[in-house]
């Protein structure tokens, strides 16, 4: 029988990570196998495992198309002032 983590700061620190990115995590990824009951946080320590494995390769491709999204909107930006900059000037 597999004994369950109790409790956000056990949660934390079975992956290494801060309570607060607990809360964060539950809030952005629905799939995030943390369950509530009575205020507490509970969570099967090889679900989450396998969890964190089997999303590491989605939230790399994620982590990329925000870096993609960044330099798009920055690209448009200049683009933008320099055309603002243009139609000051005339």
């Amino acid at each position: 029988m597999t004994k369950f983590l109790v409790g956000k700061k056990a949660l934390a620190s079975y992956l290494g990570i801060s309570p607060s990115t607990i809360e964060r995590w539950r809030k952005r990824y629905k799939d995030f196998p943390v369950h509530k009951r009575g205020g507490m946080l509970f969570a099967d320590p090889v679900t989450l495992a396998a969890w964190i494995i089997t999303s590491a390769a989605e939230k790399d491709r994620l982590a990329e198309l925000i870096e993609l999204r960044k330099d798009e909107t920055a690209r448009i930006g200049k683009h933008l002032r320099a055309e603002y900059k243009a139609s000051v000037q005339r």
